[in-house]
């Protein structure tokens, strides 16, 4: 008997092959499908306690067709709605421009393994088990301190994609995924005290519940008593969250090339230029083992790679999917994504669009160091665990205010109490020349508005305006 894994990969393939005809048949030049869909558990808790569970699985398909170098698309839920939905496309093509747009061929095998995404033991886990997860966190938590309140979630699950285009290319994919994330409040004298903590694996093996509990609760007692900011200072060390806000909001749409081309991005004209500190190298990588945007092809079925997007503070490319890149007269750099603008995740209902995969910074031996010896390098400044507002930043030109509310004093080298709540004002750009060090240690870190995924240690800059 077929696992149920082959049975869904040869289902999708032959499905979207079949339509791909039906798409030529009915008047198309050439013609793309994709199926998506997956299956999940999740359970929300509150007050320490379950209060909602749900089990879902989705299906949907979406198809582009290419007429008189016109591109259309449309999508559809049902096999049986493809003819309508094909109909869509073809008179969607009609008001769009002309494009030298091609659908990808089948080229080399992708570098990434099965493995390197998708944990069979992820995928099989059931109700109870995530119900275990939770209590993990929670309990955790309370060991720390018995008075906190917890709310959060766990989730876990599966997700596929198979294409095929009249290219003569096809493929079928499957990656897992589990999470969870906690905020943990503690109420004082009146005030209430809260710190979060979360983590999404792709593999079982990748993530701790408990550590995860544990970390929320810690820096909730932490946060107790903050105090006033008295002194002006200027250096900042992020955790991996906090700065993958600013990457998200300012960096990522920054380099996506239909923006940068267009003269719409910090970094137009820049190609060659140095941009940032000589220490510091920024990738995107569509093939890490474990990425959480990691695929062997992207969206339109070209190869996903690591593309090096800063080299010592050289700007050296940016970002393009197929259909932007042809307008633009380059390649894909395997970035065709398809997701629901300001959502965090894959859509069958939205055609291709550029994305990071998997944002990371690097730098120089010299300039990464345990976590420890880092709150040394900074020496004074302050350490930020939270942000609020990095939406709000503005792109074009790099400037951005946020604002802060958990985060503690760097005094001579070591972390010192809470502080109340601050704002953090400058244009990231420019601060990437005022690099201090990255931590050696580095963390998965999803997107919060957008499909982007970071994979980023401890990142530390100096030259902010902190009041």
């Amino acid at each position: 008997m077929k696992r149920d894994e082959e049975f869904e990969k040869e289902e999708c393939t032959e499905i979207c092959k079949r339509l791909v005809q039906k798409a030529l048949k009915m008047g198309s030049d050439a013609a793309e499908v994709v199926i998506m869909g997956g299956r999940s558990i999740a359970f929300s808790f509150e007050k320490n306690s379950i209060n909602r569970g749900t089990s879902s699985s989705d299906f949907g398909i979406g198809i582009r067709v290419l007429k008189n170098k016109r591109i259309g698309f449309s999508f559809c839920s049902r096999e049986e709605e493809a003819e309508k939905t094909i109909k869509k496309a073809l008179d969607i093509s009609k008001i769009h421009e002309q494009t030298d747009f091609i659908f990808p061929e089948k080229t080399s095998k992708p570098s990434l393994a099965t493995g390197d995404i998708f944990d069979k033991k992820v995928s099989e886990l059931n109700a109870n088990e995530c119900l275990e997860f939770v209590d993990e966190m929670v309990n955790s938590a309370l060991e720390v301190s018995k008075d906190l309140i917890s709310s959060g979630e766990v989730y876990c699950g599966k997700e596929f994609f198979s294409l095929a285009n009249s290219s003569g290319h096809s493929f079928h994919y499957e990656k897992s995924f589990v999470g969870g994330a906690i905020t943990t409040t503690l109420k004082r004298n009146g005030s209430l005290f809260s710190a979060s903590s979360s983590l999404e694996s792709l593999h079982l093996s990748g993530i701790n519940f408990s550590e995860i509990g544990k970390e929320a609760a810690e820096l909730t007692l932490k946060s107790l008593k903050p105090v006033k900011l008295n002194q002006k200072l200027s250096s900042v060390l992020f955790v991996p969250e906090a700065s993958s806000a600013l990457f998200e909001f300012i960096i990522a749409p920054a380099i996506y090339g239909k923006r940068a081309m267009k003269n719409e991005s910090v970094y137009s004209n820049k190609l060659g230029k140095k941009v940032a500190s000589e220490h510091l190298t920024i990738v995107d990588n569509g093939i890490l083992r474990g990425g959480l945007n990691s695929a062997p092809y992207d969206d339109e079925g070209s190869l996903t790679r690591e593309n090096i997007v800063i080299e010592k503070g050289v700007a050296k490319c940016f970002l393009f999917d197929g259909l932007s890149a042809s307008e633009l007269g380059t390649s894909s750099t395997g970035n065709g994504f398809r997701a629901e603008r300001l959502m965090g995740s894959h859509s069958h209902e939205v055609p291709v669009d550029t994305h990071i995969r998997n944002l990371s910074v690097k730098a120089d031996a010299c300039k990464m160091m345990p976590l420890t010896e880092l709150v040394e390098e900074v020496r004074n400044g302050i350490f930020v665990h939270d942000i609020i507002g990095a939406h709000t930043s503005n792109p074009s030109s790099g400037d951005f205010t946020v604002s802060s509310p958990l985060l503690f004093k760097i005094e001579n080298g070591e972390i010192g109490s809470a502080l109340k709540p601050v704002n953090i004002r400058g244009n990231f750009p420019a601060l990437l020349n005022k690099f201090i060090a990255i931590s050696e240690e580095y963390k998965h870190v999803a997107g919060s508005l957008t499909p982007s995924a970071f994979y980023m240690p401890h990142f530390a800059l100096d030259g902010f305006e902190i009041y």
